[in-house]
């Protein structure tokens, strides 16, 4: 287990009355070292060091003059990830937890007893009162892009569902369900036109063939439910024959796509979009970290000064009004747009339906959807 801590220093006018530091806020960020996990947990730390950095001194007047320190810890399985989070809170007394790049994940660091923001869009089905989620929820996804298609592919077409990836056909079936309503309020009638539902092949060694005849049909339209693994060697055997493109990404990163046909997916930050402050963001991450940003980077700057956020207005009770402050943010200027949490505890916010720019490494905004 790796622990180091990040905190924002603060800044006190030497006043000659003698008076003591007051004690510190903590916050824990707890990300697992598997080979996908330890990436996003790279990004996410980083992501929380430039919100550190940009809150800056200011913060400590709003927090009573105390300093805000992050403790950031590295485990490497789920028993650790729990058994840390416990620790953080009754050794540390972390205020609250960032981190949760899955629900079992985030229910794990629950058990801490204290508010956890969360990175994911998926809600538990048992009420959890201290699960703060901020990601994109599937049936969000499912539904901003079904909107998208319903204007630009009236006409319908295919939805490819990789059935090996137990989530697919759930994800599948909401953007069956959200194309109907999203073309019948477009086009005023009924019924909607049917997406015609196949299989990816579980045959890899067939798959490039399976695509070249799949595209010979002329659809006007493809979703892919899957992996993005997959979608990569689907579009490299259509080439520039690719009709209109569009990703149910089960992951929720950015996909990352060889040169090829253009993929539209729904995601909460995409660049191109005068209304965010996320050029900014980037241009800062690359001058600090020699590298883009990611969307684990992106959501855990805004988690953090979310949490400061919450911080300043519940005073010193910890966990008690924090969740109450959580709760009642309202038009957070957040990177992307307006954050706020509903009564459900997850975040309301801007979502986009972009594309990946092979030359700039980053997507870009095609269509904006405001909650």
């Amino acid at each position: 287990m790796n622990l180091r801590a990040v905190a924002l220093s603060l800044t006190l006018a030497a006043c000659g009355c003698g008076r003591s530091t007051p004690p510190a806020i903590f916050l824990g960020q707890v990300t697992l070292s598997a080979p996908r996990g330890a990436a996003l947990g790279n990004s996410a730390e980083r992501g929380v060091e430039l919100a550190l950095k940009d809150l800056g001194p200011a913060l400590s007047d709003s927090l009573g003059r105390r300093a805000l320190v992050v403790r950031q810890l590295e485990v490497h399985d789920l028993d650790s990830l729990e058994g840390s989070a416990a620790r953080l809170a009754s050794v540390n007394r972390v205020a609250a937890l960032l981190g949760g790049d899955t629900l079992e994940q985030a229910l794990r660091l629950e058990k801490a007893r204290v508010p956890v923001l969360a990175p994911i869009g998926e809600r538990p089905a048992a009420p959890s009162d201290l699960l703060f989620t901020t990601g994109l929820a599937s049936a969000t996804q499912a539904r901003v892009l079904a909107e998208f298609l319903a204007e630009k592919a009236p006409k319908a077409g295919v939805l490819v569902v990789d059935s090996r990836r137990g989530d697919a056909e759930a994800l599948a079936a909401a953007f069956r369900t959200a194309w109907s309503t999203a073309w019948t309020q477009r086009h005023h009638q009924l019924p909607a036109p049917e997406w015609k539902l196949i299989n990816v092949p579980s045959d890899g060694d067939i798959l490039e063939k399976w695509a070249t005849n799949l595209v010979n049909g002329v659809p006007a339209a493809v979703v892919f439910a899957g992996a993005t693994s997959e979608l990569e060697r689907v579009g490299a055997a259509w080439g520039e024959r690719a009709p209109l493109l569009a990703l149910l990404n089960l992951e929720q990163e950015w996909p990352r796509l060889r040169p090829g046909p253009a993929v539209h997916f729904a995601t909460l930050a995409a660049v191109g979009d005068s209304e965010t402050q996320l050029e900014t963001f980037v241009a800062k991450y690359r001058d600090a970290y020699h590298s883009l940003p990611d969307l684990a980077a992106i959501l855990a700057y805004d988690n953090l000064r979310l949490a400061a956020e919450a911080l300043s207005k519940a005073s010193s009770d910890f966990p008690g009004k924090l969740r109450e402050a959580l709760r009642q943010i309202k038009e957070f200027p957040g990177l992307t747009g307006p954050l706020s949490f509903t009564s459900q505890q997850h975040l309301q916010r801007p979502v986009f339906v972009a594309r990946l720019d092979a030359g700039r490494g980053l997507p870009v905004v095609v269509r904006r959807y405001d909650p």
